[in-house]
């Protein structure tokens, strides 16, 4: 399958409480507003970005026209509060994930919602086999996030993730398609 392809067929997707679309140069003062926070990118590869002009090139170069990257949004205002994208696997038929929220939205569902879009799109449109996604033992509230979504801790690896200059360990959790099917898919999934 093409997934490149694919995922242009589904620019948006929708929730409960929040939709996932793709990002626009417009989104640029609310993705500075949270990437600018060192709490937020605390557990993140890259480091808090310090201008507005950081934000645009990174929009510009990976956030703009990628089917792999969705932005978070409040359907009430069209705020972007956060990022989730999609790493695929070709080979393996398999994704992993990563995402960022803003700190004013942390523990309100948002995330929990936004991963039980994208698992579903990855599961019911693109047919792929298994999902896994990471955390920092240290921050366990992504793990239950995954766990809400139906994802088992699989494990630990040691020192596996270098970030802002320092190895450190990462918690696994995956879920194959047959689970997310046996739960009756994303829909019958809890929400928070």
């Amino acid at each position: 399958m093409d997934y490149e392809f694919a995922l242009r067929d589904y620019p948006r997707l929708e929730g409960k409480d929040i939709v996932l679309r793709r990002f626009t140069l417009g989104d640029a003062g609310d993705v500075f507003e949270y990437a600018s926070d060192p709490e937020v990118t605390e557990h993140l590869t890259w480091e808090p970005h310090q201008h507005i002009e950081d934000t645009i090139g990174i929009i510009k170069k990976l956030f703009l026209n990628n089917p792999y990257m969705y932005a978070i949004t409040l359907p009430e205002n069209d705020k972007c509060i956060g990022s989730i994208d999609i790493r695929i696997v070709e080979k393996h038929n398999y994704a992993s994930f990563g995402f960022c929220l803003a700190r004013s939205c942390w523990g309100r569902g948002y995330m929990t919602q936004a991963l039980g879009l994208i698992l579903k799109l990855c599961f019911q449109e693109l047919h792929l086999h298994r999902v896994e996604g990471y955390h920092s033992p240290v921050n366990p509230a992504v793990g239950r996030v995954m766990e809400k979504r139906g994802m088992t801790r699989e494990g630990l690896t040691r020192e596996s993730s270098l970030v802002k200059g320092e190895y450190r360990d990462e918690v696994i959790y995956g879920i194959l398609d047959k689970d997310f099917q046996t739960q009756s898919g994303a829909d019958a999934a809890p929400e928070e």
